[in-house]
């Protein structure tokens, strides 16, 4: 059976929108967003990462935090998945020499 982790994923969709400048541009494509996703298709995976702690996801997310919901997985509320802190860094390199004791002769 598999674990599901979460994941910020950041998606980019393409389209040419007809504008005065840079600033219209991106108002037209905001007017026009739905459309461009529907046409473009398939996105493009610019970014991503495994959300380790709702710390971590502050600093990586615009506006996602503990009371949002998943896409997939049910759809849990990511404070019912996530540590409030990231958890501690394992060193792979030593991890067997600190494993649980295995009750042999002392």
């Amino acid at each position: 059976m598999s674990t599901l982790k979460p994941f910020y994923v950041t998606l980019s969709y393409s389209g040419v929108v007809m504008a005065e400048d840079e600033a219209d541009a991106e108002r037209v494509a905001e007017r026009y967003a739905h459309s461009i996703v529907s046409d473009d298709g398939y996105p493009g995976f610019e970014e991503v990462t495994e959300v380790r702690s709702l710390k971590h996801l502050r600093s990586i997310s615009h506006g996602w935090d503990g009371d949002c919901c998943t896409y997939g997985g049910d759809g849990p509320r990511l404070k019912d998945v996530l540590p409030e802190e990231d958890p501690p860094e394992r060193d792979t390199r030593t991890a067997d020499m600190f494993g649980e004791a295995t009750g042999g002769a002392a």
